[in-house]
């Protein structure tokens, strides 16, 4: 249902999966289909986009501290897993929205985007994700 990496039980698992969908969300919403329609999406894609080198960055922070300090180690995973639930909630509009897109040549699709399919909730919902996303990864990388 969420993809290759749904069942995210580590935080390297969680990140991995972030990182996985914030590629989706700026390749689909923010460099392709949807580029230029609209401002909400654009705001999308680009805080995705921050997203990435944090996620990375603690994804490297975790295996590194490992074996240095695990005290660390542990307190950053906690953090990371606190963000599961966000980021399978952006897996799930990912991949919902993206079946919109499957065929992006067809007249269905120029219908489909002509017609907005995306709700402003619905954006709201991923912005505000994305947003805590961005707050947990900001707490864990000052630390």
């Amino acid at each position: 249902m969420y993809g290759r990496l749904a069942v995210a039980g580590t935080a390297v698992d969680i990140t991995s999966l972030g990182l996985q969908v914030c590629g989706e969300i700026v390749s689909f919403w923010f460099c392709q289909a949807w580029r230029g329609f609209n401002e909400d999406i654009q705001n999308i894609g680009q805080k995705a986009n921050g997203l990435r080198m944090p996620l990375r960055y603690l994804r490297q922070l975790i295996e590194d501290f490992r074996t240095t300090d695990p005290m660390i180690a542990s307190d950053l995973e906690e953090k990371a897993k606190s963000i599961e639930q966000a980021i399978k909630r952006l897996k799930a509009a990912t991949d919902r929205y993206s079946s919109t897109a499957s065929d992006q040549d067809s007249l269905w699709f120029q219908l489909k985007k002509a017609a907005y399919p995306f709700r402003k909730e619905g954006l709201c919902d991923m912005a505000s994700d994305l947003d805590s996303v961005q707050r947990v990864l900001d707490t864990a990388l000052l630390m």
